[in-house]
């Protein structure tokens, strides 16, 4: 069961990052996973929030780790 939440939880900052513009492409699920881990977004923190809550969340991230991200 938590491997599902995880998903989840990765699958909803995936959609909220796509929505950000500047990351057009879609990234793989491995890619969003692990920069959760390495940025301490834990899963239970998005898995029932708000898109506004995980964009005011990851947005401040994206800025700092943007280079990482569209190179993934």
């Amino acid at each position: 069961m938590q491997c599902y939440r995880y998903l989840a939880a990765t699958i909803a900052v995936s959609n909220t990052l796509e929505s950000l513009p500047g990351l057009s492409h879609k990234l793989p699920p491995g890619v969003i996973a692990n920069w959760m881990d390495e940025n301490g977004i834990d899963a239970e923190d998005v898995l029932f929030a708000s898109t506004d809550t995980i964009k005011a969340l990851i947005e401040p991230l994206v800025v700092r780790n943007q280079p990482l991200l569209l190179a993934a």
